[in-house]
């Protein structure tokens, strides 16, 4: 039954209003009454600031004996999952990659510095959109037909943006068309069994993608794949770098994590063997395979 409105709002304090409701309903509230004591045991777990503090607290006398031996078992007690705590739910492979990166250990040959960025006579473009200017010429150059035709088609497309054509190293696309993996990429084309520029998400362990964690919680991981193909069944992926390392073992080096966790998603995604995972460099003109 509904209070009346007056006898509600004659009341003085919050339990007055809580008398009455147990009151009027009895058996459906529950109340109970707390001593100072308790109150003050309340209130200094509240301000106990971890184990010192209650232990200070614990030592003046005012819990039990079992009071205390229950707070000290508590307070000791690892968390179960806590390699978990520090994960974020999901990377990127770009991510991991840097992670394992050493660059202090890192052996690179040396390079004619100067020879290479000597260009005072031409407009200097920067590296990063070199790059993703032969990532796109790679995504949509057609595989068919001679190198110089290609490059014609190319250029026509306007899927192709002009600031990136003019970044482009026409060059490096025509030694790119000449080597094998063009070739294979190219047969597995006319196929139907080519495919570029593929975004992915893989749920992986979290032992397999970080260095030292011992968790086996799933973490999603997503990055884009330059390229993979279908060959005999298996899968043959790969991947075009454009940085200016001297050698081959400083792009197996550098990458062979990154393409590691290509593979792993592709096997995951596909269901089929990786068979080969390859760099293709545009410094070195050639086949990486790692």
């Amino acid at each position: 039954e509904k209070l009346p409105s007056e006898l509600v709002l004659s009341q003085k304090t919050y339990f007055d209003w809580i008398a009455l409701a147990a009151a009027s309903e009895p058996g459906v509230f529950s109340v109970s009454l707390k001593t100072r004591q308790d109150m003050a045991k309340a209130e200094a777990l509240k301000a106990a600031d971890g184990i010192s503090r209650l232990s200070e607290l614990m030592d003046g006398g005012l819990f039990e004996t079992e009071e205390t031996e229950d707070f000290s078992s508590l307070f000791k007690k690892r968390y179960e999952y806590a390699e978990e705590t520090g994960l974020s739910p999901k990377v990127s492979v770009s991510e991991i990659g840097k992670a394992e990166i050493d660059y202090d250990d890192m052996a690179f040959e040396r390079l004619d510095v100067e020879g290479v960025f000597k260009q005072t006579d031409k407009i200097k473009v920067p590296a990063s959109l070199k790059g993703t200017a032969f990532h796109r010429a790679m995504e949509l150059i057609d595989l068919k037909g001679s190198p110089e035709d290609q490059m014609s088609r190319l250029f026509e497309n306007e899927r192709f943006p002009e600031e990136e054509k003019k970044a482009v190293d026409k060059q490096a696309i025509l030694n790119f068309l000449e080597s094998g993996i063009a070739k294979r990429m190219a047969a597995a084309k006319e196929r139907g069994r080519l495919y570029r520029e593929q975004h992915f998400m893989a749920g992986i362990p979290a032992s397999e993608l970080i260095k030292g964690q011992m968790s086996d919680e799933l973490q999603i991981l997503q990055g884009i794949i330059d390229a993979y193909f279908e060959e005999d069944g298996d899968i043959i992926l790969v991947d075009y770098k454009t940085d200016r390392l001297g050698e081959e073992s400083g792009f197996r080096e550098r990458y062979a994590m990154q393409l590691k966790l290509y593979a792993r998603a592709l096997n995951q995604l596909t269901k089929k063997t990786v068979r080969q995972s390859i760099i293709y460099s545009t410094f070195l003109k050639k086949e990486i395979v790692v």
